[in-house]
């Protein structure tokens, strides 16, 4: 049977027992894409010797709880197209609630690259992404997920070269912004309990103006020390963090309310109509209403 990956309509599922619906191992790239049932707590745990990526493809998550090398990590729910990236023996666990969800994971090689380019080339240390947006990614897996449910000759050779473009991509998108000469470990790093501070902190005042020295008091630091230790435990500035999350909250409006945009801005903390559209539009390439109506006539469809 072939699934439709867009569809909301799924096989039963019982709890505890993830149905792959395809599996393929490509040159470079592993991928899978599952259907499970999270009605009951379930739990989720990865370290592996390569880069793991996972794409939330639909269904309902109403709580979920991430730890990343024992430090709690707090995303928000997530939307779909959302994804994770585990970097090569980082260790993750994930404890979500919810309902019937599907969801795609990658490991990806990066010792086939110097043959993909022909040459030999040097990969800075890739970031973890907890519930970060990639649209070509998320369109990409949908198609990958079509091509390895059919077994002609054709869909093989497209699944090959979609993998590789999704290989090139990951690795030009997601290395972190290390210095290759001279890397160092912060002199001041979070715990845990302030990574969980900081997050909560941010995900509760979205709608308001949040000031460095206030998340400086919240966490026990000077301004330069929780600069340091911020971009450690998140891999950005505290105000590309506060952007991101607005811009999550936003999308997640626009999927489930009728509120107008302005009323969106104004909600997740942007200063009006035209600052959202314009920083909305700069992220994902379209604005915020052609968002809305490009998902309201795909879940027409299907």
């Amino acid at each position: 049977m072939v699934f439709d990956p867009r569809s909301s309509v799924w096989p039963d599922v019982s709890i505890g027992e993830p149905k792959p619906l395809s599996k393929s191992e490509l040159p470079g790239v592993k991928f899978s894409w599952t259907v499970e049932n999270i009605s009951q707590r379930t739990r989720w745990s990865i370290k592996r010797e390569k880069h793991t990526v996972i794409v939330h493809l639909g269904g309902p998550i109403r709580k979920i709880e991430t730890e990343l090398n024992g430090k709690g990590l707090s995303p928000g729910r997530p939307l779909d197209g959302d994804i994770w990236i585990i970097p090569a023996g980082h260790e993750y666990q994930s404890e979500a609630l919810g309902g019937t969800i599907r969801y795609a994971e990658f490991e990806f090689d990066q010792t086939i690259l110097s043959g993909l380019i022909q040459r030999d080339i040097d990969i800075a240390p890739i970031r973890h992404q907890i519930g970060y947006s990639d649209a070509f990614l998320h369109r990409a897996t949908i198609r990958l997920a079509e091509l390895t449910q059919h077994a002609d000759d054709l869909s093989a050779l497209a699944s090959v070269s979609l993998s590789h473009t999704l290989l090139l991509h990951f690795f030009t998108t997601y290395p972190g912004k290390h210095n290759r000469v001279r890397q160092r470990i912060p002199r001041t790093q979070f715990s845990a309990k302030q990574t969980r501070l900081a997050s909560g902190f941010i995900a509760d005042h979205l709608q308001q103006p949040i000031m460095l020295a206030q998340l400086a008091d919240l966490v026990g630091m000077t301004s330069h020390e929780l600069l340091e230790a911020f971009r450690h435990a998140f891999g950005s500035t505290p105000a590309q963090y506060i952007i991101e999350q607005r811009l999550r909250r936003t999308r997640a409006e626009l999927l489930g309310s009728n509120d107008t945009i302005a009323t969106i801005a104004a909600e997740v903390g942007f200063s009006s109509h035209a600052h959202l559209t314009s920083t909305f539009a700069s992220k994902y390439g379209i604005s915020p209403s052609e968002f809305r109506a490009s998902h309201r006539d795909s879940d027409g469809e299907a």
